[in-house]
């Protein structure tokens, strides 16, 4: 996402930082959510507990993917209208060479969705 944001703001590819926003949504507040998610997992299990308690405390803050959801087909039709520009779509490809990522970044896009059936599948253990 920085990467991305960079460019666009040196105007080194043709993207407004509105199509930025209008790509990622709510990306950084869902992935805000996750690192606090994951800290308080890591102490719940660390004291060899269950995960219960943390999804009861923090389920209120799961709405985060409400926006995110919702926004889901225009970040996909985002994308690809940026894809059709060949100076973004190089951008995007050497970016993902860099990372080491063998996924798209509309593949990386869809990680929050999968975490929810991962999360459903944690609880269901129980």
């Amino acid at each position: 996402m920085q990467p991305l944001k960079q460019a666009a703001a040196s105007k080194r590819i043709p993207i407004t930082e509105q199509g930025v926003a209008a790509l990622f949504s709510c990306f950084e507040s869902v992935c805000k959510f996750h690192q606090s998610f994951l800290k308080a997992l890591e102490i719940n299990f660390a004291k060899n507990a269950t995960p219960d308690e943390v999804f009861k405390k923090m389920a209120p803050m799961m709405k985060v993917y409400t926006g995110y959801i919702a926004d889901q087909v225009r970040s996909t039709e985002t994308l690809r209208k940026f894809r059709r520009t060949t100076k973004i779509s190089n951008f995007l490809d050497e970016c993902k060479e860099k990372s080491g990522h063998q996924k798209d970044l509309e593949d990386l896009l869809d990680l929050p969705y999968q975490r929810l059936d991962i999360y459903e599948n944690l609880l269901q253990v129980r």
